[in-house]
């Protein structure tokens, strides 16, 4: 096996690092003062501007050679908006042509005044970074340009493999160096049966990326096939229709880009709601699909909505949506967060009339439910209702005595999960039982720790169990708690405890750790992040405003994060124009209530009780907004997510005037 690289976003702006230039400069509009950090404020002090010419041009050196995520741009708030639409996003090691030949990651486009839009590079190599008006005679005007990059984890860990050939080390794939002498700079193992490579990153991770690099000089075969769990390489494919050779296949051949895209993307005739869809022959909890679409037509991907979900009921676009595409489609791949969606089938279906559906690869990858390696035991077993059907993958069946646990009735019953290592805990899912004895699953402890005293029941509590629904499934945040052992107790006299499952998982729903409000008050703000999705009295989980203009809601996050992730949920009564249509804002400032933020996505194609994950790129903010804008209606929310990594706390500049007044500065993220 050759050179693996594992990558994972990192929440540091790397333009604050480097050094700006411009083809030319209007005035005092400097190119630097696209890189201060202040995406807002008076633009003659805060934007770069060059003089109108042909091909303007802005360039980026970033002092060093990253893997760039995403590019993220944001326009002047007074006018000229067409200063920076249009142009071209480059990356990479070169200066020839001042840099604007190297690699494009983007076109900008959909800019409006005073907006900020995230371009995804998908870890493109380079030192510079230029924007660049090609072909045209404009001005260019830029009033920030931030950067992220990824940082290669496997230079931290260590290297082993299953045989060494000759002088070819299991370290040589983690040494930095894609290319050279593979003698010197690659692994290869002796020839032997099921040859692997392992990689100890020292610590545990929420795994994004593996990137691999095979030799250059021959034998392909030898890193081609090997195993790093892109679920739809195991899976089966079919679509609505075929046009000529564009097989539903080739859209998990695993080559994202080919010289013949008729061999390597799969395509539709044009026809109304054409559909792609991916078996994975067997149930899986999904946290990622990875869509690219054919670079010439974006707009035959655009729009469309990825189900995920185990029903073959009209084909498989019946499954809940985990996503939909951005309209129109900014770049080649994107990637969205399903978070756990369970789910055999993966739908891709493009609604409306006479449409093309063109995919060069989708690739699907699973999050890890830790209660899947453990084992479990309880205080008591009721019949064959054993511990260990709660950990059994399966949250719903017809037979509950088939794949929930039950106690016996007792004093204080327990069940208890051995991780069989120490984990930091983010989150707990519990599903009850779906035909009644709801207070077998209500008013329990969720206890976490390392402690087998008392059986496990005196280590800290996550969080009590609220009155559950038949078949509810609720998630609760353990805020990273650390345990090898899940102990869901119920203290007192005479009770029995029965799980349907248990999931345990290491990501967060940072929504948990925030505050809310919102415009007026039907039904109260803090139900939409109570962790209920569902219920039978809305009015006791969801939130929702009076009739009104302009109808918001509002979520402190209390810290500054970078947002990857917004998941919604509509009502499953009625009403889904309460929540369709909404803009999704993320931002620091809470001008107009926070509405004035950058807008990560609008709300569409929810359904009755159903759940939509939206992408956000890496958005930095400190508040979060719903808002619906223009309109006169009211807003009703069942439960906003939230997923993201910490960014930390910016620096406070205070200045005090001689006039007594005192400006506090935050400077911009």
């Amino acid at each position: 096996m050759d050179k693996l690289i594992h990558l994972i976003l990192l929440s540091e702006n790397l333009a604050l690092k480097g050094t700006a230039t411009q083809s030319s400069t209007y005035d005092t509009w400097a190119a630097l003062r696209a890189i201060d950090g202040v995406r807002y404020g008076d633009a003659s002090t805060f934007c770069s501007f060059t003089s109108s010419e042909s091909n303007p041009w802005w360039r980026l050196d970033l002092l060093d050679v990253y893997d760039i995520s995403t590019v993220i741009i944001t326009t002047r708030s007074d006018c000229c908006v067409d200063q920076a639409n249009g142009a071209e996003i480059r990356i990479g090691n070169s200066l020839e042509n001042n840099g604007n030949n190297n690699p494009i990651c983007a076109v900008t486009s959909g800019l409006q005044r005073g907006y900020t839009i995230t371009y995804s590079c998908g870890a493109m190599e380079g030192r510079y970074v230029n924007v660049a008006m090609s072909g045209r005679t404009s001005h260019l005007s830029l009033c920030e340009v931030e950067v992220y990059g990824t940082e290669n984890l496997a230079l931290k860990g260590t290297a082993t493999q299953s045989s060494t050939y000759d002088t070819w080390t299991a370290h040589h794939a983690v040494d930095g160096v894609r290319y050279g002498d593979a003698s010197t700079h690659c692994s290869f193992t002796s020839s032997e049966s099921n040859p692997w490579w392992r990689l100890d990153l020292l610590d545990v991770y929420d795994i994004s990326t593996v990137i691999i690099t095979a030799r250059s000089d021959y034998c392909l075969e030898q890193t081609n096939g090997a195993e790093i769990q892109n679920l739809a390489l195991k899976g089966t494919t079919t679509q609505s229709s075929t046009y000529s050779t564009w097989a539903a296949q080739n859209a998990i051949d695993g080559v994202r880009y080919g010289p013949d895209a008729s061999t390597h993307c799969t395509s539709t005739s044009s026809e109304s709601n054409p559909w792609w869809r991916l078996d994975l022959l067997d149930v899986y909890n999904i946290s990622t699909v990875i869509i690219t679409a054919h670079k010439s037509h974006l707009n035959a991907a655009s729009g469309a909505e990825i189900r995920v979900g185990n029903s073959l009921d009209n084909n498989g676009n019946n499954n809940l949506v985990c996503a939909v595409t951005p309209d129109p489609l900014s770049g080649n791949t994107e990637t969205y967060s399903c978070h756990g969606m369970e789910g055999r089938y993966v739908n891709v279906i493009l609604s409306g009339d006479k449409n093309n559906l063109t995919l060069c690869e989708v690739e699907v990858y699973g999050t890890e439910n830790l209660a899947l390696k453990g084992t479990a035991t309880q205080s008591s077993t009721l019949y064959d209702r054993l511990p260990v059907r709660a950990i059994d993958g399966v949250r719903h069946g017809t037979d509950t005595n088939a794949y929930c646990s039950t106690t016996q009735h007792q004093s204080d019953p327990w069940w208890r999960l051995d991780l069989l290592d120490e984990y930091e805990i983010k989150s707990v899912i519990i599903t009850a039982r779906s035909d009644g004895y709801l207070d077998q699953t209500s008013g329990a402890e969720i206890r976490i720790g390392n402690s087998l005293d008392n059986n496990g029941n005196n280590n800290p509590i996550c969080a009590v169990t609220p009155v559950f629904q038949h078949g509810y499934t609720i998630s609760f945040s353990c805020h990273g708690m650390v345990g090898r052992y899940v102990n869901v107790v119920k203290p007192g006299l005479a009770f029995t405890v029965s799980l349907c499952e248990m999931e345990v998982y290491k990501t967060e729903n940072l929504a948990f750790k925030g505050t809310t409000t919102q415009s007026s008050f039907t039904w109260v703000s803090q139900y939409a992040m109570d962790g209920q999705k569902y219920g039978t009295d809305t009015g006791s989980y969801c939130s929702a405003t009076l009739y009104e203009s302009n109808p918001w809601w509002r979520l402190d996050l209390l810290d500054y994060y970078n947002i990857s992730t917004v998941i919604i949920t509509a009502r499953s009564d009625c009403c889904v124009d309460q929540t369709n249509g909404a803009e999704i804002r993320i931002g620091n400032s809470l001008v107009n209530n926070g509405n004035n933020n950058p807008i990560c996505a609008v709300t569409s194609g929810l359904l009755a009780g159903h759940t939509i994950s939206y992408s956000c790129q890496g958005m930095v903010g400190h508040y979060v907004n719903v808002v619906m804008s223009g309109r006169t209606s009211a807003l009703a929310l069942c439960e906003v997510e939230v997923y993201g990594k910490f960014w930390g706390k910016p620096a406070v500049n205070v200045y005090l005037k001689e006039s007594s007044q005192c400006d506090v500065i935050w400077p911009t993220l």
